[in-house]
């Protein structure tokens, strides 16, 4: 057979392989033109959502803290003006009237916003602060050993399950697969 038949042979399946394969490339790359304002939007729709929940759920366990002293100024008054048991007092009044409204409305814009595996950490949060407000509204507020009605076990629950959603919520911004632990500057302190 004559060589340049042969090579003419060969070039052809090799021709149509290199204009199927930039046939692709182009479509890809349109994809990608047309897709790309459209992600960036939404990971600002995003980024916006999980920061008004993490807010939100922050704001509610600050004013329904196990001291008495960081609920006070989570309402923002000054807890060193009055005695331990008005501390007590004012502490168990500003608890029991902390609104979960915030929580629950922000908590439904996540969820639309998704993923999932983020939704599902901010349920998380959102179930911890039912259990929360339940214990809070109790009276009298008992301190037990039981974990289900212990307010400093269902807040700890709470402030774990907030760590939890801040670190899912930054892998996923940031495209990382898996969360980095780190410490997120929560704790819970007892001056009363």
């Amino acid at each position: 057979m004559d060589p340049a038949v042969t090579a003419a042979l060969i070039a052809a399946p090799v021709a149509i392989i290199a204009a199927a394969a930039a046939y692709a490339a182009g479509r890809a790359q349109a994809r990608g033109a047309r897709l790309g304002p459209v992600d960036a939007v939404r990971r600002q729709h995003q980024r916006d959502a999980y920061a008004n929940f993490a807010i939100a759920a922050r704001a509610f366990a600050d004013s329904t803290s196990p001291s008495a002293s960081h609920v006070i100024r989570a309402a923002g008054q000054d807890p060193s003006a009055l005695t331990r048991d008005q501390r007590i007092t004012l502490a168990a009044t500003l608890r029991r009237t902390t609104q979960m409204s915030d929580l629950t409305s922000t908590y439904m814009i996540l969820a639309l916003e998704g993923p999932p595996k983020i939704a599902d950490l901010a349920a998380a949060i959102t179930e911890a602060a039912v259990n929360v407000r339940v214990t809070v509204n109790r009276v009298p507020p008992a301190m037990t050993s039981d974990p289900p009605h212990d307010p400093l076990y269902l807040h700890t629950v709470l402030m774990t399950a907030l760590q939890a959603f801040m670190e899912g919520a930054s892998a996923h911004l940031n495209g990382q697969r898996r969360p980095r632990p780190r410490a997120l500057g929560f704790s819970i302190i007892f001056e009363d």
